[in-house]
């Protein structure tokens, strides 16, 4: 034989495909398989900060010598939020083999959404009535009003840390107004109530993504989820599906210290709770048979 006639055998050999060789092993994704689906996702859900600032410092000469400040935070209400396109898949790798990595749809929102929060403030406590250094006086005070804003909300998509998996993150944060926009302490100074509000909030700690311990992604605002396709599978058959309850809550020290002349307790108390629903639009069906 030939080096050509050698090589054409070759070559002709290559061209085959793999599965045409064992006709028996060859597997079909029929023409007409989910794969995807467009879905209108609907949140509604609840969101509660509460920060307590305990202050005691040896500062008088004369009785009460210590000198006590309180300092209390406390802002919630309820989150709405509807993003009328979102893409999600409702087929894994198992269901489409090697058609996976050309059906695969990640999770994902085509548009903004829009987000809504209502609920309210209140700035709280007690401390010296004047600005002496001094003065270990007390006299209480107390200031509340509403919260609340609307506008888009908005998607992410990003790895998640030490899980080998994506993860969509829905931000629901419309800018928010406080009425009133101010607040004043025990010696009638005032400050603007969406600045207090947002340092109680920086002290709100971040979900716990440690191997072998994965919180709720549950943040003031939004929340992330990894939209397992075991549920999303649901979508074919049924019009609605509920996605799990998100929800994380905790306690933290936001800033205790204590020496020979002060002490200082903060603790920071924090909940939020997400319920994601899933409306079916219509689902994307795979336009021919897939073998592999």
């Amino acid at each position: 034989m030939s080096r050509f006639a050698s090589a054409i055998l070759t070559l002709a050999a290559l061209a085959v495909p793999a599965f045409s060789a064992a006709p028996g092993d060859t597997k079909v994704v029929p023409k007409g398989t989910p794969y995807a689906a467009e879905v209108i996702l609907r949140v509604s859900g609840t969101a509660h900060v509460r920060e307590h600032r305990y202050d005691k410092s040896l500062v008088c000469s004369s009785d009460p010598s210590y000198r006590v400040t309180i300092d209390n935070t406390d802002l919630g209400g309820a989150y709405h939020a509807t993003y009328r396109h979102v893409t999600v898949p409702v087929a894994d790798q198992g269901d489409l083999g090697r058609a996976w990595k050309r059906l695969h749809v990640p999770t994902s929102a085509t548009s903004p959404g829009t987000g809504a929060f209502f609920g309210n403030y209140v700035i709280s406590g007690s401390g010296p009535p004047t600005n002496d250094g001094e003065d270990c006086g007390s006299k209480d005070y107390f200031n509340h009003g509403t919260l609340g804003g609307s506008g888009k909300a908005l998607f992410l998509r990003a790895q998640v840390p030490h899980v080998q998996s994506e993860e969509g993150t829905f931000l629901m944060t419309p800018p928010l107004k406080a009425v009133p926009t101010t607040w004043a302490d025990a010696t009638g100074a005032t400050d603007r109530v969406l600045r207090r509000l947002a340092n109680t909030l920086s002290d709100v700690p971040p979900p716990s993504q440690k191997v072998g311990h994965v919180e709720d992604n549950a943040r003031w605002g939004s929340f992330g989820n990894s939209f397992d396709v075991d549920t999303l599978r649901g979508l074919i058959n049924h019009k609605k599906v509920a996605l799990p309850l998100i929800h994380r809550s905790g306690a933290t020290d936001c800033g205790s210290s204590k020496s020979d002349v002060s002490t200082t307790v903060c603790e920071l108390k924090f909940s939020f709770e997400y319920r994601p629903v899933l409306e079916l639009r219509m689902l994307h069906r795979t336009r021919r048979d897939y073998r592999y």
